[in-house]
């Protein structure tokens, strides 16, 4: 038919290996009824195109070189640096057609910048509805694609889920390797700003690259899945509001400590029972 393009066959029509990881983590990925993620909009040009921009990364440990930099010089300009680099790809606000291949894009653009950089990506999201369970099975179904290994999968507490995967970097050195961090918590009410802050704790081993520590948030719904909508404002309670004040506490208030304190320290010096009271007494236990 004129002015169509051709969806994106499935497996049986394109032979795996000849995708990319961007191209097999979608071909992967299905809705709870067994459709494809990506079925209605996904076209050969688009997913070719996207493939195409991340060939020369992957995979990671043979086309991304370290990077070494000088190390910060406090604590708490490494809190600094993280909120400085704390990112967030979570598109709730607005409604396109396209959205998955966005936010997709997105964060593969998050793994591959923290990648040469970080040793530990933290990610934090809140539970919505099946579209924030698709973004969480799209990260699960691309770290796999990238070769990542899953080391924990699915630990939940009833408040939070967690995943962990890592990747080596150096085949000569079984410690250098990267880790990504997964946390999706129930409700925003489940997130807290102690939580938060208790993965942003400054650790002067996590001070320059390639070992630094970046935190993100990734997935989020614009409001509570069964949330009822105002009878005076005819709206929906906002999730970004109280998710926001909680980030921005947790940041503000550990440079705050970080400045008194200094470094997060352990053995003959651990000062692990000062930065736990300062935290419990300003953010909360």
């Amino acid at each position: 038919e004129i002015g169509t393009t051709p969806v994106l066959p499935h497996s049986n029509c394109i032979p795996t290996a000849s995708m990319g990881v961007f191209a097999r983590t979608f071909e992967r990925l299905k809705w709870p009824d067994g459709t494809q993620f990506a079925s209605e909009w996904m076209t050969e040009d688009l997913i070719a195109g996207t493939d195409q921009l991340y060939d020369h990364v992957f995979p990671l440990p043979d086309k991304v070189p370290l990077v070494h930099g000088e190390p910060l010089e406090s604590a708490k300009d490494c809190l600094q640096r993280m909120e400085d680099t704390a990112g967030t790809i979570v598109l709730a606000t607005v409604y396109v057609a396209a959205w998955r291949i966005t936010w997709a894009q997105s964060f593969v653009n998050l793994v591959i910048r923290a990648y040469p950089r970080c040793s530990i990506l933290s990610l934090f999201a809140l539970k919505g509805g099946p579209a924030t369970d698709m973004e969480i099975e799209f990260i699960k179904t691309f770290l796999d694609e990238a070769g990542f290994k899953q080391t924990v999968n699915e630990q939940e507490n009833g408040e939070m889920k967690l995943w962990v995967w890592s990747i080596n970097r150096d085949p000569k050195d079984k410690y250098n390797n990267f880790c990504v961090q997964l946390r999706q918590y129930r409700t925003v009410d489940d997130f807290s700003a102690r939580q938060f802050a208790d993965y942003i704790i400054p650790i002067q081993d996590n001070s320059m690259a390639p070992n630094l520590c970046q935190v993100a948030v990734v997935s989020s719904p614009v409001s509570p899945e069964h949330a009822e909508i105002c009878p005076q404002c005819s709206g929906k309670p906002r999730i970004d509001e109280p998710l926001n004040a909680k980030l921005v506490k947790a940041l503000s208030t550990m440079k705050e400590i970080a400045a008194e304190l200094g470094w997060r320290t352990y053995g003959g010096e651990d000062n692990g029972e000062q930065w736990k009271e300062q935290m419990t007494a300003k953010i909360g236990a």
